[in-house]
């Protein structure tokens, strides 16, 4: 005896279930509970008290004992400190040999042109000069020194056309 697959399956299939009945919606309806009372207040704090049309500001407060002889201090704005800037630079470029004759040392900063004495190109050189006497002011070939006793500015003209400037 052969067996199918369908016929497997009918013999292992169970009894039909029969369908649930259906059953009509069901109506509900809401009515509204009458409030009961609450055994607890609804606010703990009691209100504040009304407010006085008359009473509109507060009293002023008497001054304070040793306080009636100091006058009110009056300050003054200060001036504020500028930054130093830089002087304006000359019209034609400075050699070496001429900036002793066309400079004064001052303290600030400076932004001048020179001519480079390697290169003979235009060098822009800025440098600040410290707020102190001057001890010695020298000028070469390849450097300017500015001698303030312990403090030094140098300005080297390098062979390659750069500037250093030094503060020793």
């Amino acid at each position: 005896m052969f067996l199918t697959l369908t016929g497997l399956l009918a013999m292992t299939a169970p009894a039909a279930i029969p369908p649930e009945p259906v059953r009509p919606p069901s109506i509900v309806r809401l009515t509204p509970v009458a409030e009961t009372p609450s055994p607890m207040p609804k606010s703990a704090t009691p209100p504040p008290p009304p407010i006085d049309p008359k009473m509109e500001r507060l009293p002023a407060l008497p001054p304070l004992p040793g306080s009636a002889a100091r006058t009110p201090e009056v300050l003054e704005p200060q001036p504020r400190s500028t930054p130093a800037r830089p002087a304006p630079r000359p019209a034609t470029p400075l050699e070496t040999e001429q900036f002793d004759k066309h400079f004064t040392p001052a303290p600030g900063v400076h932004d001048l042109t020179f001519v480079h004495p390697n290169t003979h190109r235009n060098v822009d050189v800025t440098f600040r000069l410290p707020d102190l006497p001057i001890k010695r002011f020298e000028v070469g070939k390849r450097q300017i020194v500015f001698d303030y006793g312990r403090r030094q500015v140098v300005l080297i003209f390098r062979i390659t056309g750069q500037v250093d400037v030094r503060y020793d």
